[in-house]
């Protein structure tokens, strides 16, 4: 019973207070334990101070005073305290957003810098066919050339017999009339416009690229290399924090399928994204090959000194190469965004399919198989990491190679000005304007007739550039470990 203090003589129903705004005290009703006086007759002067009179008496809703403008007013500040919009417009915070801005562009573009002519050297053994067997012969004549001359005349001397008695008869010697023959000046020989290296190593590659147009052909595309993989990132991660919601799951692109409350949910959303965003992106891969294999120094020929001199002006402008990211997609056919190639569109959908299906289950695999993970077994964890990376590159490489082919195959079919104007996606004259002779299917095959169908795949050579792939893993790798060690350790402390 509440009046009843036998059992707690120190507790007084109405003297205690527990720290509630409102209270119930039995045959008096709701307390109001600020102002001591019942809710009814604080709701009452409430009602009576907004209408500004006695509100009794009064029928429908003239007897309701509703509040006034300024308790609205008192109410959005309120709510917009709460927003913290303050914050947003501190000059120390966005001093300190803008120096992240910064410095994530510079780290992102110099990561972009240092892998660029890899980039180019695995595109490069991707796309081209290379006949390693003429450099040899050509390097031996080279070699067989650089003997001197005057050392063979005089091993041809030196075996002639010499005559030491010869008789003393005078020879008068006309001077014969030296006439200048005509020099025949020799026609232009024709430049070597491809890449040919000596094998296909990555620093031998490297070289040839240098010789054949200058140092700066090792960080061609580098604008659109770092806008496609910026880009690609924002796109992801766009598309997954806005569906995620809805399907009840944290975000898959900052949460690993280990720690998903839905793992398979979570893992096709992922699937989903990438391939979005590929095919989102598609003109801007197709642009960045295109300024990867297409020389940064302009080649002219005879052919092409004739011809020139033979267009018109509107003709010459049009056929410009463009190099610029910005003009490239302003000019970007229309006919070709919005109908793309199949054979692109396909590969495109195929390689981010098989690329993030394995980058994202191997993690969870080996924690639900294996119980490997990066905090109970991190040396483990990082080994097996770095195994199922170079499982994934063999097994998305053959359809990266494909993908490569089919692009540069669609860069080299001729097109009219109707429709590429602007040469933006088409290579014209490949004798020049391409930096490899392009090993393909169809017209451009190097396999002879009546070849089999092994001998067909093995010139495709799908597995090119399987080197810097491997070397481009554990740079990452390494990377990864580098960076990680001292956020490991802080959480062992």
């Amino acid at each position: 019973m509440p009046g009843d203090t036998s059992l707690r003589p120190y507790y007084n129903h109405d003297t205690f207070n527990a720290g509630y705004s409102v209270i119930y005290k039995p045959r008096v009703g709701l307390i109001d334990t600020e102002t001591n006086k019942e809710i009814v007759s604080t709701l009452s002067e409430f009602l009576h101070a907004g209408n500004g009179s006695s509100t009794f008496g009064k029928v429908g809703l003239n007897s309701i005073a509703f509040p006034r403008p300024e308790q609205f007013v008192s109410a959005d500040k309120k709510y917009a305290y709460d927003l913290e919009l303050l914050e947003y417009l501190d000059l120390a915070n966005l001093q300190e957003t803008f120096k992240d801005l910064v410095w994530n562009f510079v780290k992102n573009y110099c990561k972009a810098i240092f892998s660029q002519p890899l980039d180019i050297v695995r595109l490069i053994l991707q796309v081209g066919y290379f006949d390693f067997s003429q450099n040899a012969a050509s390097a031996s004549t080279r070699n067989s050339s650089d003997k001197p001359s005057h050392l063979s005349s005089e091993d041809e001397l030196s075996e002639e017999e010499i005559d030491f008695f010869q008789p003393n008869t005078t020879v008068t010697t006309t001077k014969p009339e030296t006439r200048k023959a005509p020099v025949k000046v020799p026609a232009r020989e024709k430049q070597n416009c491809k890449v040919q290296p000596v094998s296909t190593h990555t620093l031998d590659v490297i070289n040839a690229v240098c010789a054949n147009d200058c140092a700066l052909a090792m960080v061609r595309g580098i604008n659109a290399s770092f806008i496609y993989s910026t880009l690609s990132h924002t796109i992801k991660a766009w598309i997954t924090g806005f569906v995620s919601p809805f399907l009840n799951i944290p975000d898959p692109f900052f949460l690993d399928l280990t720690h998903s409350t839905e793992p398979a949910k979570s893992l096709w959303l992922s699937v989903i994204a990438c391939v979005l965003t590929g095919l989102i992106l598609m003109p801007l891969d197709l642009i960045k090959v295109h300024l990867m294999l297409t020389p940064i120094r302009k080649r002219s020929s005879p052919e092409t000194e004739t011809n020139a001199a033979t267009q018109s002006e509107s003709e010459l402008t049009s056929s410009i190469n463009l190099r610029s990211i910005r003009d490239s997609l302003r000019h970007y056919p229309r006919s070709v965004l919005f109908n793309p190639p199949m054979g692109i569109t396909f590969l495109t959908i195929l390689h981010q399919f098989s690329t993030n299906v394995f980058r994202k289950s191997a993690p969870y695999l080996l924690f639900v198989r294996y119980n490997i993970d990066s905090y109970l077994s991190p040396a483990l964890y990082t080994t097996a990491n770095l195994v199922f990376s170079i499982t994934e590159l063999f097994l998305k490489l053959p359809v990266e190679n494909w993908l490569r082919k089919e692009q540069v195959r669609f860069l080299l079919k001729p097109k009219s000005r109707e429709e590429d104007e602007f040469r933006v996606v088409t290579i014209d004259n490949p004798e020049e304007n391409l930096v490899v002779e392009y090993n393909g299917w169809g017209k451009f095959s190097h396999v002879e007739r009546g070849a089999s169908f092994w001998a067909t795949i093995q010139s495709l050579r799908l597995f090119s550039g399987w080197r810097v792939g491997v070397l481009n893993i554990i740079g990452y790798w390494g990377y990864n470990i580098f960076k990680n060690t001292p956020a490991m350790a802080e959480e062992r402390l």
